[in-house]
C-alpha cells in the first residue's frame, strides 16, 4: 500500500521510519504528486502545506477529491497560516491532521494509516466545524486546530482560552459569535474525539485509554462521556466514526441542553 509523501527530508525520513515495513513510503514533489494522486494505488499523501503556497495545496485537497482515491494527511508545523488552510481545505473534503510535536504523534500516524479511506473523528469534527473556525480570530483558530490535531491537552477550558490578550469571557463571546453554542465542551469533544479509536479497541481498558491520553481520572472520562454523547464509553466505541463525531458536533455546535454535562474537568458538576 502506497504513501506518498511531501515533506522535508528529515520529516520523511521520520515518517517512513514509523510506517515501514507496513507501508510504501515515496517522497514526490509536488508537480509528481499532482499525477500520482490520480493512479489507483497512491491511497494516503502526507503534506507539510508550508512547503508550497496556500492555493497550491487547495488546488492539490481538489485534485484528491475529484480524480484520485486518496486520503489526505497535513503532517506540518502548527502556525497560524497552516490553521487556516487545514481549515479551508476541511470545507473540501475531510482532513486529517497530526502536527510536529504531538505527544501521541507516532500513534496518531498509525491509526490514520490502519484506516486510510475512513475519516477520523478529529478530521469529521475539523470539517463540521470548518465554517465556524473561519470565522474566529487566527490565533483562536490555530489553538482549536491543534487540539483536534494532537497537540497536548491544556488542563481546562479556562487554560483553552487563556493567552489571548483578551478575558475568557471575552473569547468564550468570540466562539459564540462564530456559532460555537457551548464553548466550554470544545476541550472535552476534542479529547472524546482523539481517544476515539481505542474506546472500542477489543482487550483495552479505560484506564489505560485515559493514562495513555493523559485525559484526567476515568471517572470524570466515564461521567463525561456518558453526560455528552449519552453512552458509556465502551458503546460509544462501538460507534462508527461518522456517528460518534456526529454526537460531538451536536453538543458543541447544539441542540444541547446547557446544563447537561456541563462538567468541570475535575469531573464535578458545575454550579
Amino acid at each position: 500500500m502506497q504513501v506518498l509523501a511531501l515533506l522535508k527530508a528529515d520529516r520523511y525520513k521520520r515518517l517512513r521510519a514509523i510506517l515501514a515495513p507496513n507501508y510504501e513510503v515515496r517522497s514526490v514533489d509536488l508537480a509528481k504528486l499532482e499525477v500520482r494522486l490520480a493512479q489507483p494505488d497512491a491511497k494516503l499523501v502526507v503534506v507539510d502545506p508550508s512547503r508550497m503556497r496556500p492555493e497550491a495545496f487547495i488546488a492539490l485537497v481538489e485534485t484528491a477529491r475529484t480524480k484520485g482515491n486518496a486520503a489526505v494527511l497535513v503532517h506540518a508545523p502548527l502556525t497560524p497560516e497552516i490553521a487556516r488552510v487545514v481549515v479551508e481545505a476541511s470545507r473540501i473534503l475531510p482532513i486529517e491532521a497530526v502536527f510536529f510535536g504531538a505527544y501521541d504523534e507516532r500513534d496518531a500516524l498509525c491509526h490514520v494509516c490502519e484506516q486510510l479511506m475512513v475519516p477520523s473523528v478529529p478530521a469529521l469534527l475539523l470539517r463540521g466545524l470548518a465554517t465556524n473556525l473561519a470565522e474566529m480570530p487566527p490565533a483562536l483558530t490555530t489553538r482549536i486546530v491543534g487540539l483536534l490535531g494532537g497537540q497536548p491537552f491544556p488542563s481546562s477550558t479556562s487554560a483553552m482560552l487563556d493567552g489571548f490578550g483578551a478575558s475568557s469571557g471575552t473569547v468564550r463571546q468570540w466562539l459564540t459569535v462564530a456559532g460555537i453554542t457551548h464553548p466550554h465542551h470544545l476541550r472535552t469533544c476534542a479529547v472524546l474525539a482523539r481517544t476515539f479509536p481505542e474506546l472500542g479497541r477489543k482487550g483495552k481498558r479505560l484506564a489505560q485509554v485515559v493514562e495513555q491520553f493523559d485525559a484526567g481520572s476515568e471517572r470524570a472520562f466515564r461521567r463525561v462521556c456518558e453526560s455528552l454523547t449519552g453512552m458509556s464509553p465502551r458503546h460509544a466505541g462501538r460507534l462508527s466514526e461518522a456517528e460518534f463525531a456526529g454526537r460531538l458536533l451536536s453538543v458543541v455546535l447544539g441542540p444541547h441542553d446547557p446544563d447537561r454535562g456541563a462538567i468541570h474537568e475535575s469531573g464535578r458538576k458545575r454550579d
